[in-house]
């Protein structure tokens, strides 16, 4: 009787560790998520007032750069950056905020003499001449973006979500108000690239203190120690190896194609593409980006624990049911609506979200989980499939260019929604999650909770 008395005590507190679990997870995608809705509504508040101060070629000036800087800057940390937030111990982790920062200044410095070195009209194979004379500004936006996703791999750890949720907030307040107030000011386009750049800034500054004061407070000698940072890069050798080869072509497969067609499509394409981009990746950044900060804090345990696949297969059903009806209804009214809110010269975007609708919901539910194949070890096949969506979203891209340029944003799109579907279906085999188990899972549960009820009217 004793042994059957202690695992029912045993039972009822696994499931009140299982519910503190759930609702420190809830609480946590809250704090974030309220802060990034807070963001991206100020961002898309303002974006009827930045479509009538600035073109749509603008918008492509803007776009092109926005691209390369993105592709250029995702590698720049080796990704030592993503190391940070699953290290155990907290010399380790500094010793990787190092690294990363490192390499992220190496990089800036090797961007700047191959600026000095390549002649012009080279760049001009890559750009038009608007998007070109602002090429000298990469080297910085490179060092802002490497800096910051090091110092939010740090908070991710520390689990301390206001403080990123805050310095969301102040990074769009100062976007919004440079690229007003420089619009305004009619210095354009150069004023969408600044503010940019600027909310970068104002972030890095935000974030940074806290990881520099920690470092201040460990061993200094040891985290700087040139042996030990040797020693701590060959043990996270994977994520130089392959996962900055895998970001690389991941960032490429969707910034690539912009500044394809930024430079070969009819008109300003590519700034229709940047404002239905913008206004399709609101709805991912407030939960998808919280969702998956928070999935990523938590993934390794449930990978230790055994219990990763249901938990990724989870958080993949709930943001399935969040974000299902919000983006149908965003793709459906988009081509009557764009042009209304945002001027008629903007339609075009309207009808390129519609297109877009089937990729974004599938990145919804892929993007927040990828991490996942890092966390199991798949770093080389996240490598792989990363090559192949570069392939998937590119060469189609490349072929609509020669033979019907006015379709090559909708084909862009088809490609996305391709990509992502089959990506989704390898993070969840990479858990070992089944689907068979999946089901019978639910039908026990079903059964259980029907058989619980029929007690009851008993």
């Amino acid at each position: 009787m004793k042994a059957v008395d202690e695992v029912a005590d045993i039972q009822p507190m696994a499931s009140g560790a299982v519910k503190a679990s759930r609702d420190g997870f809830v609480r946590s995608v809250m704090v974030l998520s309220s802060g990034t809705a807070f963001a991206h509504i100020l961002q898309a508040a303002s974006l009827p007032i930045l479509t009538r101060i600035y073109s749509p070629a603008n918008f492509q000036t803007a776009a092109v750069f926005q691209s390369l800087l993105f592709i250029l800057a995702i590698a720049a940390c080796l990704r030592f950056d993503t190391a940070v937030s699953l290290a155990k111990d907290t010399t380790t982790v500094l010793r990787l905020v190092v690294l990363s920062l490192l390499s992220c200044v190496m990089t800036a410095a090797a961007m700047t003499i191959l600026l000095l070195v390549i002649p012009n009209n080279v760049l001009l194979l890559i750009g038009d001449p608007s998007s070109v004379r602002y090429f000298w500004l990469l080297p910085i936006g490179i060092v802002l973006i490497g800096f910051i996703s090091t110092f939010q791999s740090w908070h991710i750890r520390e689990k301390s979500f206001k403080t990123l949720s805050l310095g969301k907030i102040t990074q769009t307040i100062s976007l919004v108000a440079t690229q007003i107030g420089m619009g305004v000011a009619s210095i354009a386009p150069f004023g969408l690239i600044f503010g940019n750049l600027f909310q970068l800034f104002f972030g890095t500054a935000i974030l940074g203190r806290r990881v520099l004061a920690s470092m201040m407070s460990d061993d200094v000698a040891a985290v700087f120690n040139r042996r030990y940072l040797w020693k701590t890069a060959v043990e996270n050798y994977r994520f130089p190896l392959y996962s900055t080869w895998e970001s690389l072509a991941n960032v490429a497969s969707i910034q690539l194609p912009l500044v394809i067609i930024g430079r070969f499509a009819i008109g300003p394409e590519a700034g229709y593409l940047l404002l239905a981009m913008t206004l399709m990746q609101a709805p991912l950044a407030i939960l998808g980006t919280a969702i998956g900060q928070v999935f990523l804090s938590r993934a390794a345990d449930h990978y230790h624990s055994g219990t990763l696949g249901n938990f990724t297969a989870d958080t993949i059903r709930s943001l399935a049911l969040i974000g299902l009806l919000p983006l149908l209804g965003i793709g459906i009214l988009s081509p009557i609506a764009i042009g209304f809110v945002f001027g008629a010269e903007w339609s075009r975007s309207g009808w390129l979200i519609l297109w877009m609708t089937p990729w974004f919901f599938m990145q919804f539910l892929a993007s927040p989980t990828s991490m996942v194949l890092h966390v199991t070890g798949h770093q080389r096949d996240a490598l792989i499939l990363q090559v192949i969506g570069l392939v998937i979203r590119v060469a189609p891209v490349l072929v609509a260019c020669i033979f019907n340029r006015s379709f090559v944003s909708e084909v862009y799109a088809i490609s996305g929604f391709i990509f992502y579907t089959i990506y989704l279906f390898r993070i969840l085999n990479s858990t070992g999650f089944v689907l068979g188990d999946a089901t019978r899972r639910s039908s026990k549960s079903q059964i259980s909770v029907i058989h619980n009820l029929n007690k009851r009217s008993q």
